[in-house]
């Protein structure tokens, strides 16, 4: 990755993958091989990527993909921490969170 010359603040994702993609298109980054990237830019995706929306897990295995490339780094939000301490809550029986949480596909 070369220099950083723009960071780009994202937010309130709530599990909508189809306007995320659509948005990093507009902001100008492309698809490729190890995930979503614009040379000199740097997504900062500021909290409440999951919850609400029909595709949660994408959402998180997108950014996930672009944060171990070097494109993106991630504050967590009030709703990921929503799920993690519900998922503490349902540690001796997962299959119940997860049929209490809508995870979309995983």
């Amino acid at each position: 990755m070369g220099s950083i010359t723009h960071y780009d603040i994202i937010g309130d994702v709530h599990g909508q993958l189809d306007t995320l993609v659509e948005l990093l298109m507009r902001l100008g980054y492309r698809e490729e091989s190890q995930g979503w990237s614009q040379p000199g830019h740097l997504a900062v995706f500021v909290g409440d990527l999951i919850d609400k929306g029909p595709a949660p897990g994408a959402v998180l295995r997108l950014v996930r993909r672009m944060v171990d490339a070097g494109q993106a780094l991630m504050v967590v939000g009030n709703h990921e921490l929503n799920w993690v301490r519900d998922a503490y809550q349902h540690q001796d029986n997962p299959r119940a969170f997860i049929q209490a949480r809508s995870f979309g596909p995983l």
